[in-house]
């Protein structure tokens, strides 16, 4: 559905809204305000039970909290995936936002694994879906090891995001999400089961397909043997751009591992995992790029890469394995530069 679809409901909200200021009755004759609901599914790659044992979840209708909530194996709500969250019955325009604390055993309530928010607004006449994932690619690093920063930024290469940020993908953003862009995928009670995901996905069973290029900004296809450019990152270590096309692989939730060996020593490059999303391209491909891969992670380090990788050909190898369980690999042999930069 389009925005402009939705343009009349949300406009006939307002105008709903606009005359029920007061605690008065209304007027004899007028309608009630539109009113729908939102679910907040709730998923993801970390598992209930194995990464976290506690799930604690806080409501909030308009900036006030109306539901305080915690899963666990022995409490009244038990904790297993899919969880839903619901705002029923709400007028049109009403904002509803969850937050959501992952702990691991033994932690204080002061320490979560995790924290996730979401928030949206209430449609008339709808049920809204508004997918949430507990990603593993979210859980933050110890302080001191970079900073996400009030900015866009990964996640995984610092501390938590700012109080006004959310981490999805590995990536700091806002948690807020458009109505508009939900009433597409509306809720059903078997949303949580596998269905395609088009463009990256469009129909259920079809083989996957990877190919290996390489790309910080965007993919670019690469023939076996280029000559790849070894960079310094910005927090050390020393690293090769790489990124994928795909097919038949879902858009969300896809996860993707690289390894690489020279293959005259077969010495080992420490593998690379992250979970992000794809982009769609041309032909009904699927694109990631900006996999920062790097070459001397430990236990190799810049000895380790100026010794035995600079100058040499190292096959990567990509695998990637989507949340229905759909799996491929590629391989690509490409030739380090001599030095870098």
């Amino acid at each position: 559905m389009s925005s402009t679809d939705l343009a009349p409901l949300l406009a006939a909200a307002a105008l709903a809204l606009a005359g029920c200021t007061s605690h008065d009755d209304p007027p004899a004759g007028a309608k009630p305000p539109l009113t729908g609901s939102v679910v907040f599914g709730v998923t993801g790659d970390l598992r209930p039970g194995v990464d976290f044992d506690r799930l604690h979840a806080v409501l909030a209708t308009d900036g006030a909290t109306t539901s305080d909530r915690w899963y666990a194996a022995s409490a009244s709500s038990p904790l297993a995936f899919p969880v839903e969250l619901w705002f029923e019955a709400l007028p049109s325009g009403t904002r509803v936002a969850v937050t959501l604390e992952a702990f691991v055993p033994g932690a204080p309530a002061t320490a979560p694994l995790l924290v996730r928010q979401a928030a949206t607004s209430v449609v008339g006449g709808y049920t809204l879906l508004d997918r949430v994932s507990l990603q593993s690619s979210c859980v933050p690093v110890a302080p001191g090891h970079g900073d996400a920063g009030a900015e866009a930024g990964p996640a995984i290469d610092g501390p938590p995001c700012d109080a006004a940020l959310t981490c999805v993908d590995g990536w700091c953003q806002s948690p807020y999400v458009d109505p508009q862009f939900l009433a597409a995928d509306p809720y059903t009670p078997d949303w949580a089961k596998d269905r395609p995901d088009p463009p990256c996905k469009p129909v259920l069973g079809q083989t996957p397909e990877l190919v290996v290029g390489a790309g910080q900004a965007d993919y670019a296809p690469i023939d076996d043997l280029a000559v790849q450019q070894v960079e310094s990152g910005p927090q050390g270590g020393h690293h090769v751009w790489i990124a994928l096309r795909a097919k038949n692989l879902h858009r969300l939730g896809t996860r993707t591992v690289l390894r690489a060996v020279e293959p005259t020593s077969g010495l080992a490059i420490t593998p690379y995992e992250t979970i992000f999303s794809l982009e769609p391209d041309e032909g009904g491909w699927c694109k990631l790029y900006g996999l920062r891969f790097q070459l001397d992670a430990a236990p190799l380090d810049v000895t380790t890469l100026e010794t035995k990788l600079l100058g040499r050909e190292l096959d990567v190898t990509a695998t990637a394995t989507d949340t229905s369980g759909d799996t491929v690999t590629a391989t690509r042999r490409i030739t380090l530069s001599a030095t870098y930069r």
